[in-house]
This record gives structure tokens, C-alpha cells and sequence, in this order.
């Protein structure tokens, strides 16, 4: 009797360790969820706000781009009456 309670609290002890293992474990994981959401968060953020940058320069570039064309086609008309 004396050996099975013995053996008894042995696995008690193992499993009781098992347990303190499973639970730091599991704090570890949710700290590591918790910082990977953040990182999320703020590549969204920085991906959002680097889209809005880009759109301003392309239109920026859009806009000079016209400018040109317009000026080049002015050239060409006053070159061209000039001719005649």
C-alpha cells in the first residue's frame, strides 16, 4: 500500500510539472501573439500611409507630366503658326 501511494505521488509531482510547464508555455505564446498582432498593426499602418505617399507623388507626376504635354503641344502650334 505504502509503494502505490508512494508511486502516486510521484506521478502527481510529474504531472503537476507538466502542468507549470504547459502554463508558462501557454503565457509565452499569448506574450508572442500579443506582439506579433502589434507588429501587424503597425506594418498596416506604415503599409497605409507609405500607399497614400505613393499616390501623392504619382499624382504629382501625373500633373507635371500634363504640364509638359501641354506646353510641348503650345510650342508646336506657336512654332507651326509662326511657319505659315
Amino acid at each position: 500500500m505504502k509503494h502505490e501511494i508512494r508511486r502516486l505521488e510521484e506521478d502527481t509531482q510529474f504531472l503537476n510539472s507538466q502542468l507549470e510547464d504547459a502554463i508558462r508555455l501557454k503565457e509565452i505564446a499569448e506574450r508572442q501573439l500579443g506582439e506579433a498582432l502589434e507588429t501587424i498593426k503597425t506594418e498596416r499602418e506604415l503599409k497605409a500611409s507609405l500607399r497614400k505617399e505613393l499616390s501623392h507623388y504619382m499624382s504629382i507626376g501625373d500633373t507635371l507630366y500634363h504640364r509638359y504635354k501641354e506646353q510641348k503641344k503650345t510650342k508646336v502650334l506657336s512654332w507651326s503658326q509662326n511657319k505659315l
